[in-house]
């Protein structure tokens, strides 16, 4: 079969294909800040930069989430993520550990990367199964519809864009 590290799951027909433990859904009204975690020395005496390397956000789940970032990062490695609720005036901050990583099919300079979260305490998992609800519910989904039929012609491909035309090469290979 070959190896997979690194590598996003797959997202096929088959049962088998997908054994997330959480519904991923479509946010909307995100403000998104990954940065990424120091190591070594530089962790101990609280050097390092810590600049937004988000882009925007695909999907999201109560164990982690899908983005597109502007630096490259390796599989394994810890990053911090925060995100403000618009909607619910309220923000999330979890540890996570980036599980896979590809290079973005149209913006050469971005990535796309599966985060799997790092414990993240009660009050986040709340506020993560309280997003879930909203935004898979029948209301959001009328709401985002007329919006959507509300909408002035689309501008230059935003992530959504990007998104079609990945699920569209999903059964390529990634080598």
């Amino acid at each position: 079969m070959g190896d997979t590290a690194g590598r996003p799951p797959s997202t096929g027909s088959h049962p088998a294909a997908n054994r997330r433990k959480h519904l991923r859904f479509q946010p909307a009204d995100l403000e998104l800040s990954i940065t990424k975690q120091a190591s070594g020395l530089s962790r101990l005496f609280g050097g390092g930069a810590k600049e937004n390397i988000s882009v925007g956000i695909y999907d999201l789940s109560e164990g982690g989430m899908r983005v597109s970032i502007r630096e490259r990062v390796a599989p394994g490695s810890t990053v911090a993520v925060k995100f403000k609720i618009k909607k619910f005036n309220d923000e999330v901050a979890v540890e996570a550990t980036v599980a896979w990583i590809i290079p973005h099919a149209v913006r050469h300079e971005h990535f796309i990367i599966g985060l799997s979260f790092n414990k993240p305490s009660a009050s986040s998992q709340s506020k993560l199964a309280s997003m879930r609800s909203y935004f898979t519910s029948p209301q959001f989904r009328n709401k985002s519809e007329t919006s959507k039929r509300l909408k002035p012609p689309p501008g230059p491909p935003t992530l959504e864009d990007d998104l079609k035309k990945l699920e569209v090469s999903d059964g390529q290979s990634m080598d």
